[in-house]
């Protein structure tokens, strides 16, 4: 907001100067400065609002992060009726952490809330707390344990196939086994993580060249 008032303030500006020189039909040294100073400022004002139109936005949990973090620092300013950190948020950083995927999702609205709330979105919100109410944000026991359930689920998508293709071993059954697994390990990315369609293609391929590798190395029959 602050970058569109500079761009309006400046304009209006180059307005009452092209007025004036139009009224009089004549320039001055110091109309020239002038003009040359607000159109440096002007060029800067574009400037700016081209980067920051260029940084990522920060998704709602991140933002809540922030703003809850803000509101607990500065207490004064974060009751305020016009509600000052209430606002859009945008980050240097272009992998923006903590976005929201199907795991935390599910722990942060079933787990026990005294695991779910974190102390920072507990101390600000303490009426949402005290209703039973969901958190915004993450906590780092929730953020953890989404780690350690995701890290257990890749393991058991590679471990399971290759037990399911070890026993009563065929090159049918082990095709068959694969074009299975890699379906589903597909549809469990792209619906339940919030991946670009590099990161999905890449982890998908890998996860079937790790699977026809042992397809490849085992010594199955027909």
């Amino acid at each position: 907001m602050q970058l569109y008032n500079d761009l309006f303030h400046i304009q209006n500006e180059l307005a009452r100067i092209k007025a004036d020189l139009g009224r009089k039909k004549t320039t001055t040294g110091a109309q020239m400065s002038q003009l040359k100073r607000i159109m440096h400022d002007y060029a800067n004002a574009i400037r700016d609002y081209e980067y920051m139109n260029q940084l990522t936005i920060l998704p709602d949990l991140a933002r809540n992060d922030n703003r809850i973090f803000l509101e607990v620092a500065f207490p004064e300013l974060g009751s305020h009726p016009t509600f000052p950190f209430d606002t859009a948020y945008r980050t240097l950083n272009r992998n923006v952490v903590r976005k929201s995927d199907v795991v935390r999702e599910i722990l942060r609205k079933y787990l026990l809330r005294r695991l779910t709330w974190s102390p920072a979105e507990r101390k600000a919100n303490k009426v949402g707390y005290n209703k039973g109410d969901r958190p915004e944000t993450y906590s780092l026991f929730v953020d953890r344990l989404a780690r350690f359930i995701i890290a257990v689920g890749g393991g058991a998508a590679l471990v399971v196939p290759m037990l399911i293709m070890s026993f009563h071993a065929s090159r049918t059954k082990s095709l068959i086994t694969v074009s299975i697994s890699v379906v589903i390990f597909a549809l469990s990315l792209s619906l339940g993580f919030s991946t670009d369609n590099k990161d999905t293609l890449t982890a998908t391929a890998t996860y079937a060249a790790v699977l026809v590798v042992f397809v490849g190395s085992s010594n199955v029959g027909p």
